[in-house]
């Protein structure tokens, strides 16, 4: 099932979120939707921290109902879970979400869960420029052992408005694919996405938010959203680095290579 800004745009309402949060989750999803192009979607999912302060990754939950996955989210800060469950609650009370098979789980340590479980998939956004630079291996290495694929998302270091805006740590693609290049798994893609026609970290008020939906003007300025982030892969490589707002890398396990 194909989702576009519009209908994502709900969601990250209910996280307290708007359209750039919107796009991200359109624009990931498609990501992943084509790494698995052809292949049986993944029937296990781990999600491996919530984000450090954007969201709570619930377009990962939206990815396991629309492929009837098993997911299980993990994070450290059992606050953050217990917002993360809230606002599933009121999505599903809304129809808006239905899972059969979600759980999720405090650990210790995000860089070290210790799960006696394999999954198809493990996804994180926004967690790993949160880590040191051995809990950044530790993870990445452990993600390895535990999940068939690994995809993760990180705040574009190359992007001076994470500084200036959104207040995040960032994470570079070189940095990224050199702490792949530490494990066994094979890097099966890697770049640049996120590129909204607005900044990371700008802010809207809840009127505006409200709003945002409720007249075909509006639809019409989704419309035109949608179209630029379908096409936002045909923006220059030299534009694309500095002004994405992510950086990715999906990893396949090596012992594992043509699973699903």
């Amino acid at each position: 099932m194909k989702r576009s800004i519009y209908d994502l745009y709900p969601i990250a309402m209910a996280e307290e979120e708007g359209a750039g949060t919107a796009y991200e989750y359109y624009v990931k999803a498609r990501l992943l939707r084509q790494i698995h192009k052809g292949q049986t979607p993944p029937r296990r999912i781990l999600v491996a921290g919530l984000p450090e302060k954007y969201g709570f990754s619930m377009d990962f939950a939206v990815l396991a109902q629309d492929w009837e996955a098993e997911i299980l989210f993990l994070d450290e800060r059992p606050e953050k879970l217990q917002q993360f469950a809230d606002i599933y609650d009121k999505l599903s009370q809304t129809g808006l979400l239905s899972l059969n098979r979600l759980r999720y789980q405090v650990v210790d340590d995000i860089s070290n869960w210790k799960l006696n479980e394999e999954f198809d998939l493990l996804l994180c956004c926004e967690v790993l420029q949160r880590l040191g630079e051995k809990q950044r291996l530790a993870f990445i290495s452990q993600a390895s052992e535990h999940a068939k694929k690994t995809v993760i998302f990180a705040p574009n270091a190359a992007n001076s408005s994470h500084a200036d805006l959104s207040g995040l740590s960032t994470v570079s693609l070189a940095q990224l694919e050199n702490l792949a290049g530490q494990t066994t798994d094979q890097l099966i893609k890697s770049g640049w996405i996120d590129l909204p026609p607005f900044p990371p970290g700008i802010t809207r008020s809840e009127d505006q938010r409200q709003n945002a939906t409720s007249s075909p003007l509006q639809r019409l300025l989704f419309w035109g959203i949608n179209l630029w982030a379908d096409a936002e892969g045909l923006v220059p490589l030299s534009i694309r680095k500095k002004q994405a707002h992510i950086v990715y890398v999906a990893l396949q396990s090596g012992d594992r290579a043509g699973t699903a």
